[in-house]
């Protein structure tokens, strides 16, 4: 698979922004990175079994990640998804097309 450089780089942060997160917040004893090619599209999931949080409140003061993360998700023309259960872990799901207009 070739990925554009500008699509690259945004896949590429986007996996070190949820990475460090689920390092720094999260203290899990597993991650698994998976990137899968389906129908017309990517999906990259990134998935802990930390300690998770509640998705449907707003990120604490000074914290961007997750607004950035889904910024540069539509810099390729994609979503990012955030699935987070307290004490269950989180799973960010970035999905984008296969055919990426620059």
């Amino acid at each position: 698979m070739q990925l554009s450089p500008h699509v690259n780089e945004q896949v590429i942060h986007v996996v070190r922004e949820a990475l460090t997160n689920a390092i720094s917040y999260a203290h899990p004893t597993q991650i698994i990175v998976q990137f899968t090619k389906r129908d017309q599209t990517y999906e990259l999931l990134v998935a802990d079994n930390g300690n998770g949080f509640d998705s449907s409140q707003p990120s604490p003061n000074g914290h961007f990640g997750l607004q950035i993360m889904k910024a540069r998700a539509l810099r390729i023309n994609g979503q990012l998804e955030v699935k987070s259960i307290p004490g269950m872990g989180t799973q960010i799901i970035l999905s984008f097309p296969l055919s990426n207009k620059e």
